[in-house]
């Protein structure tokens, strides 16, 4: 293992930037129904990726964006915020892992489903 900027040791397997790939990503409504939790798996890295979250309404606009830049992390869990946003039918969430000098590397679409009473 070597070490390249990270905090921890480079995995043997980690794979170069053009072959960094979203391994799985999952969304659930929290209770309170004003967040997402959101996590996510990358491919082991030899160079930090970034990461573009994207949620849209059914008619396309944008609800929510984030970015998270350079992360060290092949495991990602985070909180989105939904500003007021209420989910009451399927919604896409676009995340993209990309490379400044390379552009999008991977990415993939989730629909996020309303919670249903119980």
């Amino acid at each position: 293992m070597s070490h390249t900027g990270f905090s921890r040791p480079v995995p043997e397997d980690a794979r170069p930037p053009t072959e960094v790939k979203l391994m799985d990503a999952q969304v659930q409504i929290l209770p309170d129904g004003a967040r997402l939790s959101i996590t996510m798996t990358l491919t082991p890295f030899q160079e930090k990726p970034s990461l573009e979250l994207t949620l849209r309404d059914a008619n396309g606009r944008e609800i929510s964006h984030t970015y998270i830049i350079e992360t060290p992390d092949e495991q990602l869990k985070i909180t989105m915020h939904l500003r007021g946003y209420v989910i009451n039918e399927p919604i896409p969430l676009d995340i993209q892992a990309y490379y400044p000098e390379l552009g999008v590397v991977d990415e993939q679409k989730i629909m996020v489903l309303p919670i249903t009473p119980q």
